[in-house]
């Protein structure tokens, strides 16, 4: 009888034979996650085609990725932009915290905005630093500006404030994408072995509970091997 993880490889390879192959960008993204001993904490292929089908049916031109590793999954956020807006209306950036994870993903989205806008109307930004300082940057750049989208993907001690942050920007029906909302099943098992503090869980079970308020936001959260939840928010600014 095949194991559980054998049975999920086995319909992850199943999955990706459906799917076209994705062009050299997100794979030399993806083999530098690799190389970094990071591609777990990348979202998965899969994840990343939901992330460009949400973005194109349910975002705007104006997008903020927070934790881009290597920039696998801005590409699949710029894609998804490029079908849908003109490049004088895109307005992307992702912030990443480790320098030489920014520089990598700075290099592969100069790359893809040469290809895809060779005019260089879009915009198109890696921010390095923590993001609880550099998100406030962005809003004083931004004034008044409304965000379409947000996945935080992040640092899992700030979902939290990335979230209070974003509502301050956040339109009426906009997007927000949140990956490892499930901190590999410490949100709910107290008996499991625990790799994160319980700070960093409370803070996490506090932030699905807010995307869970129907009062706030319209979401479901998909059972992945991480937890992905996918939320429209629904509240109008004052």
């Amino acid at each position: 009888m095949r194991s559980t993880q054998e049975l999920q490889t086995q319909r992850d390879q199943y999955l990706e034979s459906l799917r076209a192959p994705v062009g050299s960008l997100w794979e030399r993204a993806r083999e530098a996650s690799r190389q970094l001993n990071k591609e777990g904490i990348s979202l998965s292929p899969q994840e990343g085609r939901l992330a460009h089908f949400l973005v194109s049916q349910m975002a705007g031109p104006c997008f903020v990725e927070i934790g881009t590793l290597t920039g696998y999954s801005a590409l699949w956020i710029l894609q998804a932009m490029k079908q849908a807006f003109s490049p004088s209306k895109i307005d992307f950036c992702t912030f990443e915290k480790d320098p030489t994870h920014a520089k990598f993903a700075r290099e592969i989205l100069s790359e893809a905005k040469a290809q895809w806008w060779p005019e260089g109307d879009a915009k198109v930004e890696v921010w390095e630093g923590d993001a609880r300082l550099k998100l406030e940057d962005w809003s004083k750049s931004h004034p008044g500006r409304s965000l379409d989208g947000i996945l935080i993907d992040g640092n899992k001690s700030a979902y939290l404030d990335y979230l209070t942050w974003a509502e301050r920007h956040l339109r009426k029906g906009a997007l927000v994408l949140a990956d490892n909302v499930f901190l590999r099943g410490q949100v709910w098992d107290t008996d499991i072995e625990k790799t994160f503090s319980l700070k960093q869980i409370e803070i996490m079970q506090r932030f699905n509970e807010r995307l869970a308020d129907p009062n706030i936001y319209d979401s479901v959260t998909l059972p992945t091997a991480e937890g992905l939840t996918v939320a429209r928010y629904r509240l109008n600014k004052l």
